[in-house]
């Protein structure tokens, strides 16, 4: 890696694009490494002005409204994932960008396992480096989940397997794939950043567009929008679909072994089962055996925030689904979890459809809804005219005032939150709004003595 970074900058002005967590791990790399680099730092966040100066000369950090205007002034720019480029600073102006996913599948893509989707990658990438970990294996994970590229070169020597969930925005303009890649589903998702859902479609579909002969791509075939994907773009490595059906043998199990690993996991819902099938086909692929597998699967403990069981208040079961942020999502939590009673929906508004949605939990057994957020608003007044006369809606302006509806979910039956939208109307992420919600939850308990 230290070779590859050279050879793009030696000599050149760089730019570090958005000073987050990715954006703080390169500027630790650049100082470990090439300290005498001319290296400057742009985002829109007024205060790492101030936590940079001792770092770097004023004329290198660029902040506020205009802080994409420094791109003019750099050779190489080092972009963020999420960072959105406006048309005064895109891709076509002959300077050289990077990324540290681009320069990571560059230099390493032989040794990953790219795990990506719009749902599900979090917990198949965790899944994955799980198993390959309990089988006795050499493995890292890092990428979308968390872990900056970077962060953990110090780890990685030749016979390391580097787990690496990526997302769309890390997608979007690499040059490499990883030799094995698994695309889990493709639905529309983060329209606010890529504005068209062909774009976003896109992105995702590099993560197998660059294979090569020889490389495995590990893919969901029974959804939709990807067999259209891949009828646009086929890839030329070998193509593994998860063949989920009842007369599938579900390799690299049979049947009935799949049948007893899922029923004795703590996964639950058709959409882990699987996710569970590709972390075992992408393990089973780099040599690992079917009991490895199947003991591995039955000691992985679920992510938080995804189909997370709160506990029992007031003879209550709260569950925290956060992580939902597409209606997909929703629908299958609904459909997993026992006796949803009240269900939690809305927030950031990225304008995706709801209509499917809607139906369904329109005819579903959930008789309270709670909406919120501006993408809240919108569900609820389309779901008007589609709900039961026995359904009830409310719309709640502050996330926390959902409390007081609490005990409408009634002994012995389950309140959950999964909103198939995102946070970012009233949270950071939704981690920050799940933990909000069993914080409710818990103290909710109080109510009831």
């Amino acid at each position: 890696m230290i070779r590859l970074f050279k050879k793009y900058t030696d000599g050149k002005k760089v730019l570090i694009l958005g000073f987050g967590r990715e954006g703080r791990s390169t500027f630790r790399f650049i100082r470990a490494y090439f300290p005498d680099l001319h290296v400057g730092v742009a985002d829109k966040n007024k205060a790492i002005g101030g936590e940079l100066l001792h770092a770097l000369p004023p004329d290198n950090i660029h902040t506020g409204d205009a802080y994409l205007q420094a791109v003019q002034r750099y050779d190489v720019i080092i972009k963020s994932p999420g960072i959105q480029l406006n048309g005064d600073a895109g891709y076509g102006d002959g300077r050289k960008w990077l990324s540290q996913t681009r320069l990571f599948l560059e230099c390493f893509r032989h040794q990953v396992i790219g795990v990506t989707g719009t749902k599900g990658k979090s917990t198949t990438s965790s899944l994955i480096f799980h198993l390959l970990k309990s089988a006795g294996k050499d493995a890292v994970l890092l990428g979308n989940i968390g872990k900056p590229p970077f962060d953990l070169l110090a780890e990685i020597r030749e016979k390391t397997t580097i787990v690496f969930e990526l997302s769309a925005n890390q997608l979007e303009h690499v040059k490499d794939a990883p030799h094995i890649s698994v695309l889990l589903n493709l639905f529309p998702e983060h329209l606010d950043y890529f504005g068209d859902v062909k774009k976003y479609y896109r992105a995702k579909m590099n993560i197998c567009r660059f294979q090569e002969p020889g490389d495995v791509f590990i893919y969901d075939d029974a959804n939709q929008n990807l067999q259209q994907q891949l009828r646009i773009f086929k890839p030329s490595s070998g193509m593994m679909a998860l063949a989920t059906g009842p007369e599938s043998r579900e390799e690299p199990f049979g049947k009935k072994q799949m049948d007893a690993c899922f029923k004795s996991s703590k996964l639950k819902g058709a959409h882990n089962r699987k996710n569970m099938l590709a972390a075992a086909i992408a393990v089973a692929s780099l040599g690992v055996g079917a009991d490895d597998i199947l003991s591995g699967i039955q000691t992985f403990s679920p992510l938080p925030h995804r189909l997370e069981y709160v506990g029992r208040f007031c003879d209550i079961d709260f569950y925290n689904d956060s992580i939902s942020t597409i209606p997909e999502s929703t629908i299958e939590a609904v459909k997993t979890l026992p006796r949803v009673r009240m269900l939690i929906l809305g927030g950031f508004d990225r304008g995706i459809g709801y209509e499917k949605m809607l139906r369904f939990l329109a005819s579903s057994g959930v008789a309270y809804f709670a909406f919120t957020g501006p993408a809240g608003l919108r569900m609820m007044q389309a779901f008007h005219s589609m709900k039961k006369q026995t359904q009830q809606c409310r719309f709640f302006n502050r996330f926390e005032e959902i409390f007081q509806w609490f005990s409408k979910a009634g002994p012995g039956n389950a309140c959950l939150l999964s909103p198939a939208a995102p946070s970012y109307d009233a949270f950071r992420d939704f981690e920050e709004r799940g933990n909000a919600y069993k914080k409710m939850a818990e103290n909710f308990t109080t109510s009831c003595q």
